[in-house]
């Protein structure tokens, strides 16, 4: 006997239940957005991701977002790593250069939420979100010359930041805007690999 309700599975980003494939950053063809093209570049399965100095007001001064999704709640796994001195960020929500929010991987800092907020037009700043800073990084959680598995979750109003399993930082922030997810570095050179976005 025909049943009343049916299911429909759609294999496309657009449909609100489908993620991505990971982004194995095997060539120029992946579905990343960064910034400027002359800073970010994948190849060798990695995204490696350069800025020659910090910004003046804590922002990631170079970034590159996953192309293809706009996310609310979601889950997004990767590898990261550093070359050098260097410090990373993981975006999130990210509307427009004068909204969106990242969380801080750099050794040595707070791993910490930041927001990017527009008071005025024309205007933008960043600031810590307050009762969102973990203890600091650990050198080996964003290693030099390697990888390790990174994870920010955004669930039912609960952002976490994990590193191997361990729970870095657990905090319920005001709501993060729909947006898109990347990568960024504060300063130095970063690199990321197997970046899988999940809703």
């Amino acid at each position: 006997m025909p049943a009343a309700d049916a299911a429909v599975y759609f294999h496309s980003p657009l449909s609100p239940w489908a993620s991505l494939p990971p982004l194995t950053l095997d060539g120029a063809g992946d579905p990343y957005l960064p910034r400027r093209p002359d800073r970010a570049s994948a190849g060798g399965g990695q995204l490696v991701v350069a800025a020659p100095a910090a910004s003046a007001d804590g922002r990631p001064a170079e970034l590159a977002l996953v192309a293809g999704m706009q996310v609310a709640d979601f889950t997004f796994d990767l590898l990261g790593g550093r070359r050098g001195d260097a410090g990373g960020a993981l975006v999130v929500g990210w509307q427009s250069e004068a909204s969106y929010a990242f969380v801080v991987v750099a050794p040595g800092r707070a791993v910490e939420l930041w927001s990017v907020t527009s008071p005025r037009a024309g205007q933008s700043l960043a600031a810590p979100v307050a009762g969102c800073a973990g203890p600091p990084l650990a050198d080996a959680t964003l290693p030099d010359g390697d990888l390790a598995p990174l994870a920010v979750a955004w669930r039912a109003g609960t952002l976490t930041v994990s590193a191997a399993g361990s729970e870095l930082l657990r905090c319920r922030p005001p709501a993060l805007p729909r947006g898109a997810v990347g990568v960024g570095a504060l300063f130095g050179t970063v690199a990321f690999d197997n970046l899988a976005l999940t809703r």
